[in-house]
């Protein structure tokens, strides 16, 4: 569980440990429950991410479900975000998840299995002023997960990615009281959704319930994101 010790990754470790799962976290800047083996991992240091993932197989073995929920938020306009914050949005919500991958899939793919779901969110299909970088590196995320699962389709293994809504998360803390009112207007249920209704939706995709389903973005958004 990448980026697992608060918010939305947290409430996906817990949803994993309650179906008997042995669950490994990583932490950056907040420390992680000390009922769950934990390893601190910068996601922009190739390093760290080796370090996190050789502690995890020494602790349980070859990892067969990987989520990937680390991520930074970018509030700003295009004409005035300059490109040192551009390309660390860029670098925590979308190479971070690529390096992870690249690290987990030699196991999966030895073993011909393998459970992925990376933590997009609903602001990759809804355009939301002031959230470009933002939006542009989850929506980077979507299209990685669909290439991936294309390239491991027959192997055992499934990607997908996870879209939230406004949730009652951190994250959620750095958007502007207009763009809070705006998500809520623009939300079909009218009403944030819960960590634990994310949670349980990756859970699913985790489960082999969900062998059959590959490639999809699926949305826990309230109908944010409802087209026709």
């Amino acid at each position: 569980m990448i980026g697992g010790s608060d918010g939305i990754g947290l409430a996906i470790a817990h949803a994993l440990s309650s179906h008997g799962h042995r669950v490994a976290v990583t932490h950056h800047t907040r420390p992680a429950p000390p009922s769950m083996l934990s390893t601190p991992c910068d996601v922009t240091k190739p390093d760290d991410i080796e370090a996190a993932f050789t502690h995890t197989e020494q602790a349980h073995g070859p990892i067969e479900l990987l989520t990937y929920a680390a991520g930074t938020p970018l509030s700003g306009l295009v004409a005035t975000t300059p490109d040192s914050d551009v390309m660390h949005s860029l670098d925590v919500n979308y190479l971070g998840a690529f390096r992870c991958l690249r690290r987990a899939l030699p196991s999966m793919l030895c073993h011909h299995y393998g459970r992925i779901v990376l933590v997009s969110s609903g602001g990759a299909v809804t355009a939301m002023r002031g959230a470009s970088a933002y939006t542009a590196s989850k929506t980077a995320l979507i299209a990685l997960a669909c290439s991936t699962a294309r390239e491991v389709a027959t192997k055992g293994i499934t990607v997908n990615s996870l879209l939230p809504g406004l949730t009652n998360a951190r994250m959620a803390h750095n958007l502007t009281p207009q763009q809070h009112t705006a998500l809520l207007e623009r939300t079909p249920m009218g009403r944030m959704i819960t960590q634990e209704e994310v949670a349980s939706t990756a859970a699913f995709l985790l489960s082999d319930n969900a062998s059959g389903i590959t490639g999809a973005a699926v949305p826990v958004d309230g109908g944010l994101s409802i087209r026709v």
